[in-house]
């Protein structure tokens, strides 16, 4: 029904009359590999505090509890309302240059992951707005320039258990990687972009300043980063050196799945868009827009080798979340893309809208 619905929209509404070739639509549960296990024991406290998500927070008087399971399990019976886990890691050399995932099984009701003291992302939402993600299993995309390959990481949850049972209750609990996206990626873009709410063509052009810009993890939704309740047009942008021995290859890029409506500038140049921000159709798209992932071809004339070049990337988000929340981010060829559409195939059904 889904698959039917996205080819009747496209037809209505075509999606762009540049440079289209590679939108695809892909869920299919490819293989993971698991590249460290974090199964085991965590500290963990009841109570609420974002120091906790701090390195240099002091956790030795926590106690230990057993990942995945129901912290009424492990003598917090009865208890609703906040708690914490901390767990200490270490990332081995060889996973650099992995495009690497840490996968959190299910969580009780509401969780917020942090990285070395960096929001990494959320499932659900707690307090005024509350909405539980009990079912959803949680993989989040970890930009390498979070991780230190050389010494102790540390993974912070913050989770909120509206009532019953509570906690991460059910794995799998790791790093992964997946090799679908392994072998797709020539340069992993997952990481911080320049962001700014509103709209304006400007902020296309590669001669722009975009200095005084927020940073924001992409990908993640805007909403999870401090912009609750942003809905309407907000612009991402990201400088990006690109050799001269991609030369000999056709560069697409890899924009991941974008909530809801989007519009791709390459040094300054429209090369592609998926739905149309006209509020009288924008609304009907986002139905099936918001899963696609986004791949666009990037003409050899406006590519600068061996310099810098910039990304611009216009989003619409009609409603609830926006931005461009799921991988992969990066450069890639066509081969690989034609390669990467054979791993990946059927409807994704993750996240919610």
């Amino acid at each position: 029904m889904h698959k039917f619905l996205t080819i009747f929209l496209i037809f209505l509404f075509p999606l762009s009359s540049f440079t289209q070739l590679f939108i695809h639509d892909s869920s299919y549960e490819q293989g993971y590999r698991k590249e460290l296990s974090l199964t085991g024991k965590w500290k963990f406290a009841i109570g609420d505090n974002l120091d906790y998500a701090k390195i240099s927070y002091d956790d030795s008087d926590w106690s230990f509890i057993e990942v995945p399971s129901f912290w009424e399990n492990q003598g917090y019976p009865g208890y609703d309302g906040y708690a914490w886990y901390r767990l200490t890691f270490q990332v081995p050399p060889q996973l650099k240059g992995l495009y690497l995932y840490l996968r959190l099984g299910r969580i009780d009701d509401v969780d917020e992951v942090y990285i070395n003291g960096y929001k990494l992302n959320q499932w659900g939402y707690h307090g005024e707005f509350y909405h539980s993600s009990l079912g959803m299993d949680r993989e989040y995309e970890i930009p390498p320039q979070l991780l230190d390959f050389k010494k102790h990481n540390l993974i912070a949850v913050r989770v909120y258990d509206h009532q019953g049972s509570g906690g991460i209750y059910q794995g799998p609990v790791g790093i992964f990687s997946r090799p679908a996206t392994d072998k797709l990626l020539l340069t992993n873009l997952t990481g911080f972009w320049k962001f700014h709410r509103g709209d304006s063509v400007v902020w296309a052009s590669p001669i722009f300043d975009d200095t005084d810009w927020d940073l924001l993890l992409a990908p993640c939704f805007w909403e999870h980063q401090g912009y609750s309740e942003l809905n309407g047009f907000a612009w991402y942008r990201k400088h990006i050196h690109i050799p001269a021995e991609y030369s000999s290859v056709k560069l697409i890029l890899a924009a991941g799945k974008i909530n809801d409506i989007d519009e791709v500038y390459f040094n300054g140049v429209l090369i592609g868009k998926t739905g149309s921000v006209d509020p009288l159709v924008s609304e009907i798209q986002g139905i099936s827009t918001w899963r696609i992932e986004r791949f666009y071809e990037i003409p050899e004339e406006l590519i600068k080798w061996n310099e810098q070049n910039v990304i611009a990337v216009r989003v619409y988000d009609y409603t609830r979340t926006g931005g461009i929340w799921y991988g992969p981010l990066g450069l890639t060829t066509k081969k690989a893309y034609e390669r990467y559409l054979k791993r990946t195939k059927n409807f994704d059904n993750r996240g919610e809208k």
